[in-house]
């Protein structure tokens, strides 16, 4: 007798993979800033749309549809596998697309790069079946990590541009104090030594 398993149907496959960025899917593309580093989870989707754990001994693979704007990869965080997206420069309507090694269907969502921070549309919420069949990015459980700022320069070189800038404020007011003649010259100010 022939092997005679069951075809899976697309409500089947519905939902498999997907990105879940900064709440449900929408229209427009989720925003992210330049320098700015998005960790979103992975998770199993059922027809119905609702979260289901995610298949044993899963593998990923992660994509952009253009390198040159962001780097991604795949990443393990606290509740299972994610996507780490870094942006590198402004780009609109960018693609990152998560693929799994069972078959669940694949998840796309589309990102815009800014260089400056935008508000984010609401949530909405999904119907429920607790068959898993589709995974997801859940972004929002991200973690993001804003750029470093640059640290305040130390050592000798610092120390003489505090002297420096506090040698000129004395000498502004002793100027105004001296032209008025209500202020005795005052000493320049020493820089602090290490």
């Amino acid at each position: 007798m022939p092997d005679t398993k069951p075809v899976p149907t697309e409500t089947d496959r519905i939902a498999a993979l997907e990105l879940a960025v900064f709440g449900p899917k929408a229209d427009a593309a989720h925003t992210i800033i330049v320098g700015e580093t998005v960790t979103i989870p992975i998770v199993a989707l059922d027809a119905s749309g609702d979260v289901q754990p995610l298949p044993l001994g899963d593998t990923f693979t992660v994509r952009p549809s253009s390198a040159g704007q962001v780097t991604v990869g795949i990443s393990a965080v606290a509740g299972g596998p994610a996507v780490v997206v870094t942006a590198l420069r402004p780009a609109t309507d960018l693609l990152i697309t998560v693929e799994d090694a069972k078959g669940l269907v694949s998840a796309s969502e589309r990102f815009d790069v800014v260089a400056v921070p935008v508000e984010k549309p609401a949530a909405e919420e999904k119907p429920h079946d607790p068959k898993p069949v589709a995974l997801k990015l859940d972004v929002e459980a991200a973690v993001r990590v804003e750029p470093e700022k640059p640290a305040p320069p130390q050592g000798p070189a610092a120390d003489a541009d505090v002297a420096e800038a506090a040698q000129l404020q004395h000498e502004r007011h002793v100027g105004a104090a001296g032209e008025a003649g209500d202020a005795p010259p005052q000493p320049p100010v020493e820089p602090p030594t290490a």
